[in-house]
């Protein structure tokens, strides 16, 4: 159970961290790059060794290490350099989702509907650690314009209004299947079972709206090391809610 979370949480967030870096294409932010593969092909690895733990089928093993090739392999090719080739950005992306939907199906038997819920998170926790990630960069360059940053937040900020929205139609209209007795979630959630979700909301969703909204207000006066500061808080909060929401979506098939 333990690795499968960490397996599903850590998977979705490394594959789709690269993505961001598409946001990058009209600056020069080498640090950015730098540590945003870093990060994501430094993950691959420690997911390649949990998969080796979970017995997971062969082929989608071979497919998790050719990702996690290409990746250290793009990450060493581009370490120097100021600009990186966007295209490959995408593709090993597009390769690691792959990889992610075929993991995310053998470990948890999961739909095509709740592949793209989970990728969706996966990209809700990818944007908090990639907009930490590029409030560093301000620390040490000077030129950055922080319109980068700007627009990285208010993605953010949409994206968790999003799911909010959705989390409350699914809670509204979906049902749990517990000890074969299909009840609503939304009484689920009051039962002992459900408490935890509500952490989840708070830290996964309440909590970081609030903080998206302060970062808003202090970058808007460019001050980007107290935003950095409100952003490793965003980070922690998110990823705690993601592993919650993970928890859940494998416990019990709840996918929020």
């Amino acid at each position: 159970m333990l690795t499968a979370l960490l397996i599903i949480t850590l998977l979705s967030f490394s594959s789709t961290l690269p993505l961001f870096l598409l946001f990058t294409k009209n600056y020069s932010t080498i640090k950015v790059h730098k540590l945003v593969l870093s990060v994501s092909s430094t993950l691959s690895v420690f997911i390649n060794l949990l998969l080796i733990d979970s017995n997971i089928i062969r082929y989608s093993f071979y497919l998790s290490v050719l990702w996690s090739f290409f990746l250290l392999f793009i990450t060493i090719v581009s370490w120097k350099q100021r600009n990186i080739s966007l295209i490959q950005i995408l593709l090993i992306s597009i390769l690691g989702i792959i990889n992610f939907s075929i993991i995310s199906f053998l470990l948890i038997n999961l739909n095509f509907q709740s592949i793209l819920i989970l990728i969706f998170g996966g990209l809700i926790l990818s944007n908090s650690c990639f907009s930490l990630i590029v409030g560093h960069s301000y620390l040490d360059d000077v030129d950055l314009p922080i319109s980068l940053i700007k627009n990285i937040n208010r993605i953010f900020f949409s994206m968790v209004v999003l799911r909010f929205i959705l989390d409350l139609i699914v809670i509204s209209f979906y049902n749990v299947e517990i000890f074969n007795y299909q009840i609503p979630i939304y009484e689920f959630i009051f039962g002992y079972e459900g408490i935890f979700l509500w952490t989840a909301f708070f830290f996964g969703i309440i909590f970081p709206i609030f903080l998206s909204f302060l970062s808003h207000k202090t970058i808007n006066i460019e001050s980007t090391l107290s935003a950095t500061g409100l952003l490793y808080v965003l980070v922690v909060c998110v990823f705690m809610g993601s592993l919650i929401f993970n928890y859940y979506a494998i416990q019990f098939k709840i996918f929020l």
